[in-house]
């Protein structure tokens, strides 16, 4: 009796060759699952990424034309990269003068950027007439010229990168011009060549 009690623990047993068998099976059922998972949290977060993107696209697109559309003329253009109309002044209705800026991301020396492009806003109600359109070279660290707020999120972790912002007269007279907006929204830090980055366009006509 002994002996048959006996062969019935050793035959109920699990040999050395399977338990290896078994951790080896669990552990690629591990791996898989782990894969899985981190590539459902990637996709979560780049899903929200490009979410928080074009929202912010949307906000600088709405506030920019609402500022050209409801003006009640543009003051003048101008060039603070000396290369790019990215600059534009109103007056509104109200008798204030604004000018908005695109400002092109900072990078280093190896072509990596540093802080993010942004878009600033200034306003004024009693502007000098002889310098207000002519504007002075930004500060090559991308901060604020005297008078501004930015009007995106230059957070390097939460915010935007705004590249190759233009403002493009097209035709008008007499200040009520019809301008062509447009510019790129990619997430912070992202390099000026990113294929992430969102291009928004738009046409506003001064009312």
């Amino acid at each position: 009796m002994k002996s048959f009690e006996l062969i019935i623990k050793k035959e109920s047993g699990l040999s050395m060759v399977e338990l290896l068998v078994a951790m080896a099976v669990l552990s690629v059922i591990g791996v898989l699952v782990t894969g899985i998972f981190s590539r459902a949290f990637v996709g979560v977060d780049k899903t929200e990424l490009i979410s928080r993107v074009k929202n912010n696209g949307d906000f600088v697109l709405t506030s920019l034309g609402l500022a050209i559309r409801n003006a009640d003329s543009i003051v003048c253009y101008a060039k603070s990269d000396g290369i790019h109309v990215d600059t534009i002044a109103v007056l509104d209705k109200a008798g204030l003068y604004t000018k908005y800026r695109f400002r092109m991301p900072v990078t280093d020396q190896a072509g990596k950027v540093t802080k993010n492009g942004y878009v600033a806003k200034g306003s004024t109600s009693n502007p000098d007439p002889d310098t207000f359109c002519s504007l002075p070279t930004p500060p090559v660290n991308g901060d604020l010229l005297t008078g501004e707020v930015f009007l995106t999120n230059t957070d390097t972790v939460s915010g935007i990168n705004i590249r190759d912002g233009e403002f493009k007269r097209i035709s008008g007279f007499e200040g009520n011009d019809i301008v062509e907006i447009k510019f790129k929204v990619g997430p912070p830090l992202s390099p000026l060549s990113s294929p992430d980055a969102i291009e928004f366009k738009t046409t506003i006509q001064v009312r």
